[in-house]
C-alpha cells in the first residue's frame, strides 16, 4: 500500500546536534509481525531506502545511491556491524542500539530507535530516528521516482 512517511533523524556529534526531517511517499508491506517500508530519500544524499522491521526489536536500514550504499542493523541492547560503501572503498562501522519502540498497525504506525555509531570502537555520534507512516489519502508530495 502507498503510505506517507515522515522520517526524523537527530544526530549529536562533537557536542553539536543536527536534525533532519523528511516527508516522502513510499510503499508499506506487512506480513505477520514483519513489515517493510521502501521509499526514495532526498536527505542527506538521497537514494532508495528499505527499512525492514521484525519481531519488535530488530530493524535493518539499507540505502543505495550512486555508489554510496549503507547497510545498518539495529537490535535492542546489541552492537552490530554495519557498512558504508563509497566509491573510494568500504568503511566498517558498528551500531550500538539502546531503545527500540514501535506501534505498527494495518494502515500505519511508527518505529523509533536510539543508537550510537561507532568506528574502530570509538563513539562517532549518538542518534535517534523516528519513522512514522500512514496510509496515503489525497496527499500529494512532489517526488522524483
Amino acid at each position: 500500500m502507498t503510505v506517507l512517511i515522515q522520517i526524523v533523524n537527530t544526530q549529536t556529534a562533537d557536542g553539536e546536534m543536527q536534525e533532519i526531517t523528511e516527508t516522502v511517499l513510499g510503499e508499506y508491506v506487512r506480513s505477520g509481525d514483519e513489515f517493510t517500508l521502501t521509499y526514495n530519500s532526498k536527505e542527506p544524499i538521497g537514494g532508495k531506502t528499505v527499512v525492514a522491521f521484525s519481531g519488535g526489536d530488530f530493524i535493518s536500514v539499507i540505502r543505495t545511491e550512486s555508489g554510496f550504499d549503507t547497510e545498518m542493523y539495529f537490535e535492542k541492547g546489541k552492537t552490530r556491524p554495519a557498512v558504508y560503501n563509497t566509491p573510494y572503498g568500504e568503511i566498517l562501522i558498528e551500531t550500538k542500539t539502546g531503545s527500540v519502540s514501535s506501534l505498527v498497525e494495518e494502515n500505519g504506525g511508527f518505529i523509533e530507535f536510539e543508537y550510537e555509531l561507532l568506528s574502530g570502537g570509538e563513539l562517532q555520534s549518538q542518534n535517534r530516528m523516528k519513522i512514522s507512516f500512514s496510509e496515503e489519502k489525497d496527499v500529494k508530495i512532489s517526488q522524483d521516482c
